[in-house]
């Protein structure tokens, strides 16, 4: 695993890949890899909110 938190953002991609896959470990492992990054907000939400149609990390969102 150390490898591919190395390669950065290829390494983000691929966890995406992995959890699109129906990988149950993949998505604490891309946030992980957003904190190794410093991206702790960013973690955060990929944790709390997961990911929206269009692949980014959703955010918070006011139910109004």
């Amino acid at each position: 695993m150390v490898g591919w938190r190395r390669a950065g953002g290829r390494a983000l991609a691929w966890h995406d890949r992995a959890a699109e896959a129906g990988c149950d470990t993949a998505l604490q492992a891309a946030a992980d890899q957003l904190v190794e990054s410093r991206q702790s907000a960013a973690a955060k939400n990929l944790q709390r909110y997961g990911r929206e149609p269009n692949q980014s990390i959703a955010s918070p969102w006011d139910a109004g």
